[in-house]
């Protein structure tokens, strides 16, 4: 990924190209910074945070974070995959 790109683009690019490969709904997690070591333990780490997606798009993203969450969350949706790759409204959850 180049400086200049755009971190959501990417990643909603790469989740349409993989279809029902990855046996969706599933979840996302994204490690940003550092070497690829970095960047792949943080993803694991992010892995383990408990987020309550309802609640976060209630009351509003409060962090860059936040707002890289929600946008991702509702494109990756928007993509209409859906569970088992069948199409659908939940793509990620």
């Amino acid at each position: 990924l180049n400086p200049s790109a755009s971190v959501s683009d990417w990643v909603v690019n790469t989740v349409s190209t993989l279809g029902s490969g990855w046996c969706p709904p599933g979840l996302i997690s994204v490690g940003i910074g550092g070497s690829a070591e970095k960047a792949m333990l943080l993803a694991k780490e992010a892995m383990n945070e408990p987020i309550d997606m309802a609640e976060l798009i209630a009351r509003a993203a409060s962090s860059p974070e936040e707002e890289l969450r929600i946008e991702l969350y509702e494109r990756i949706n928007a993509l209409g995959i859906g569970a088992q790759g069948l199409g659908g409204l939940t793509t990620v959850v």
